[in-house]
């Protein structure tokens, strides 16, 4: 396009000087001339792509109508057949896609690895009786909450830990909630740091409601009080 109104630029001032040497008295005319041919220019130029733009606007305009209704359809299916509802995965259930979050720096320097405190409360008995966890006193139904991102990796009762959880946080790291009244996650579960894992509660070997709290490393209980945040 600008190819051609330079052409027609060049012509213009060749004929309008020539023009007006031979012909002074028709130098309105050949002004008349050459504004309509580049009007005409222009509207050649222009015209296939305002075209265009028209055609793309009306067809998206069809997309977006068959978009909605196929929206519409799905939805007056879900609300006419209520057991559809149950086939729809809830986000943050089922096997997870998210990958274990302890990170490359900390497989170097597992000292820098931090854990949230599942639960607040006194330590009635630490790692040094027995090397086994921390008991963490509480009152029953206290939310348990999650001391890291992880996976859900173990569910179960027994008649010492009671109702119990563990998290897999990657780099064979993982922690152990136990004596649980309720557990509120499922095998499998992506869970992110500090959401709940269930209650606390006072089943198996236990004395009083309180929270027995472990970190594992390759299976091995290591002492949860140089990993938790101060």
């Amino acid at each position: 396009m600008i190819k051609s109104i330079a052409q027609l630029a060049f012509m213009y001032v060749i004929t309008r000087t020539f023009v007006e040497l031979a012909f002074p008295a028709g130098k309105h005319l050949l002004k008349y001339i050459y504004w309509s041919a580049l009007i005409l220019t222009l509207l050649i130029a222009i015209g296939p792509r305002v075209t265009q733009l028209f055609d793309d606007i009306h067809n998206a305009s069809v997309t977006y109508s068959k978009v909605k209704d196929s929206v519409q359809s799905v939805t007056d299916t879900v609300n006419s057949y209520p057991e559809a509802k149950e086939s729809i995965p809830i986000v943050g259930t089922g096997a997870s896609k998210y990958p274990p979050s302890i990170t490359l720096w900390e497989k170097i320097r597992p000292s820098s690895i931090r854990f949230e405190w599942p639960v607040k409360g006194e330590i009635t008995q630490g790692y040094n009786d027995k090397n086994h966890g921390l008991d963490i006193a509480c009152n029953e139904e206290t939310t348990v909450k999650a001391a890291r991102d992880g996976t859900v990796m173990a569910i179960n009762s027994d008649n010492v830990y009671g109702n119990y959880v563990m998290v897999d946080h990657g780099g064979q790291w993982a922690t152990l909630y136990a004596h649980l009244s309720k557990v509120t996650v499922t095998k499998g579960q992506h869970v992110f740091s500090k959401s709940q894992l269930g209650l606390s509660g006072n089943t198996g070997n236990s004395t009083g409601p309180h929270l027995h709290f472990e970190i594992r490393v390759g299976g091995k209980t290591i002492d949860p009080m140089g990993y938790l945040k101060k």
